[in-house]
């Protein structure tokens, strides 16, 4: 996700405005050229108005050399179906689209929209991001994602179903409390807080591409089962955890000539040596 210096991905007036550069854009679809879908919330639906799609030829050349639809699934989350169903981005047959509401959205709404969708009701009030990603995976939509906004971001955050986070970081103020920010929703206190691990940092222009993996909390086991007791653990991520089954990455993406940093016992030792000797004036 592209943001301001402050962390806004827009204004307080939700305008739309290219807020990346062209590399940004990019390098935004190439992370889309890997994905089987990319999820939005309703308000993403609403301010945009356009199906996410591939801009590149050689992208989606590639997608469909590999026997991939050229444009990945478009997935709306919104729990009573508040969109215009004439929208532009449902008028588009370039891609398929799935939609997931509730209960809470009247049955003549599921009707107009199974008409340019397939509409998921799931129980409750609420989209569980578990249970989301659940029916997608079924679909065999294993790779997702997460493209806003801040609210949608933060929901699935909390759930603890977001491997990679991609951020660019362009050169510009937007301010403003009622400003969307990359992480909206109600925020985390501090013994809530999603640890990252940062992956690579680059800097193109005076942008620059961040590329955080969140830090799985440590399960510790009090009474380890006898061999053959119990069934298998919790499964283990790969080091590319956004690409396996069921998990997300809110974006954006740097990708041609990134550099994997050192591990933190590495640098040490580095700065070490690279500092003068003891005793000795620097």
């Amino acid at each position: 996700m592209a943001v301001s210096v402050d962390g806004r991905i827009t204004t307080r007036k939700r305008e739309r405005f290219p807020l990346g550069s062209e590399h940004d854009r990019r390098l935004m679809d190439e992370l889309r050229s890997r994905a089987d879908a990319v999820i939005v919330g309703a308000g993403t639906v609403r301010h945009d108005g356009y199906p996410i799609l591939l801009r590149y030829d050689d992208l989606r050349e590639s997608r469909s050399a590999r026997g991939r639809p050229p444009h990945p699934v478009n997935v709306v989350l919104s729990r009573c179906l508040d969109l215009p169903v004439k929208s532009r981005f449902f008028a588009s047959d370039a891609t398929r689209k799935i939609v997931f509401t509730t209960h809470s959205a009247p049955a003549a709404r599921v009707k107009r929209f199974q008409r340019v969708a397939e509409v998921i009701v799931l129980p409750g009030r609420s989209l569980a991001p578990g249970r989301v990603l659940a029916e997608l995976r079924a679909r065999g939509l294993k790779r997702c994602l997460l493209e806003g906004g801040g609210e949608v971001h933060f929901a699935f955050a909390k759930a603890g179903v977001v491997a990679e986070i991609y951020v660019t970081l362009t050169p510009r103020l937007i301010g403003g409390k009622r400003a969307p920010s990359l992480l909206d929703g109600e925020g985390f206190l501090w013994k809530e807080h999603t640890r990252l691990s940062l992956v690579t940092l680059r800097r193109v222009g005076d942008e620059v591409f961040l590329h955080y993996r969140v830090v799985r909390p440590e399960i510790h086991v009090a009474n380890e089962p006898a061999a053959g007791d119990a069934g298998p653990g919790p499964p283990r991520r790969g080091a590319r955890g956004a690409e396996r089954e069921g998990d997300t990455a809110p974006s954006l993406p740097p990708r041609a000539g990134r550099r994997q940093d050192p591990p933190a016992s590495r640098r040490d030792v580095r700065d070490r040596r690279a500092r003068p000797g003891r005793g000795r004036p620097p």
